[in-house]
């Protein structure tokens, strides 16, 4: 994996409602191994905003998009940092402070590798000029 910044999730700093189903497949344990989802959603309420400060709330049925009930509120520069974590610790190699330019594959399809760009090496160019 490759980052643009000196640490994996530095460049993420929004929040997000995570739906945890494809994180119980990868990782099941993730509770246990700390896994940065602390705020689970209790409630969904939805409501149309008006221009006099008035709202005009709007039901929220199970199944809709915007139905978040069971998911968790996350900050993600910390998941990806954690994310990150956890590929490290199963020998993925995390390269912070380069990015990749093109993916390489093999001629079967498979990736073999990218092509990265030094961008530690650029910024201090550029700041030193």
């Amino acid at each position: 994996m490759f980052f643009d910044l000196f640490s994996s999730g530095g460049h993420t700093v929004s929040g997000a409602c995570l739906e945890p189903t494809a994180l119980n497949e990868l990782i099941p344990d993730w509770k246990t191994r700390g896994a940065p989802l602390n705020t689970p959603v209790t409630a969904d309420k939805f409501a149309i905003l008006m221009s006099g400060g008035g709202r005009i709330p709007v039901p929220v049925f199970r199944g809709m998009p915007i139905a978040n009930h069971g998911n968790y509120v996350v900050r993600l520069g910390h998941f990806v940092q954690w994310l990150g974590q956890q590929a490290e610790e199963l020998g993925v190699e995390v390269y912070p402070g380069f990015a990749a330019s093109e993916v390489l594959f093999h001629e079967d399809g498979s990736v073999k590798g990218a092509h990265s760009i030094i961008i530690a090496i650029l910024m201090s160019y550029h700041s030193s000029q």
